[in-house]
């Protein structure tokens, strides 16, 4: 009888004990999107052009899933994806110039470790709806490295440069990216 019990005990708690290896490694497609809030100030003032420039700034940390879509839990890798874009909206001049900066902090501290910044190359010319883009996909590598090694760390990114009117807008990111991750099994847990 006792012997019966604790048989019975055993395939009770066999399923409490077991281990919570992965099932298999998968890879999601997804995508960081962020929208930056860009304000202007005029920077200097001749006779004939005014200058401004315009700076915004976003952060975001992967593993709590900010402006990701779909990302899985469990990551294990991140590898970028292509067709990385950054879209300026209501452009009513000239850019002279555009810089990106990013940054990595661990723990949110709010004391991020900028990087160097980039020089992004222009479009020739102005489509006419009032939208400028830009592809990213050669300049964020270091981002997508320094995500990969820490999903847990927060990113900065900040955005600046020089216009010929008062541009005080909104910036649209989107960073394709590719993320493996565990999938585990689904079981009761208490």
């Amino acid at each position: 009888m006792k012997l019966r019990k604790l048989f019975w005990m055993a395939i009770v708690l066999l399923p409490l004990l077991a281990c919570n290896d992965p099932d298999t490694i998968a890879e999601t497609e997804t995508k960081l999107q962020f929208i930056i809030p860009l304000n202007s100030v005029q920077s200097q003032t001749k006779a004939t052009a005014e200058t401004y420039s315009f700076s915004g700034f976003t952060t975001f940390c992967l593993a709590n899933k900010d402006n990701a879509r779909n990302c899985p839990d469990n990551i294990l890798r991140v590898m970028p994806g292509s067709g990385s874009v950054l879209t300026f909206l209501n452009v009513s001049g000239d850019i002279s110039e555009l810089k990106m900066e990013w940054g990595f902090a661990s723990g949110g501290s709010g004391s991020y470790s900028m990087q160097g910044e980039i020089d992004l190359m222009l479009p020739e010319e102005l489509p006419d709806n009032g939208s400028v883009s830009v592809n990213l996909d050669e300049v964020l590598a270091p981002l997508i490295s320094q995500i990969d090694s820490n999903p847990k760390s927060y990113i900065k990114l900040l955005i600046k440069g020089n216009t010929d009117f008062e541009f005080t807008s909104i910036a649209q990111m989107e960073i394709p990216i590719i993320v493996e991750h565990e999938v585990l099994p689904v079981r009761f847990t208490l």
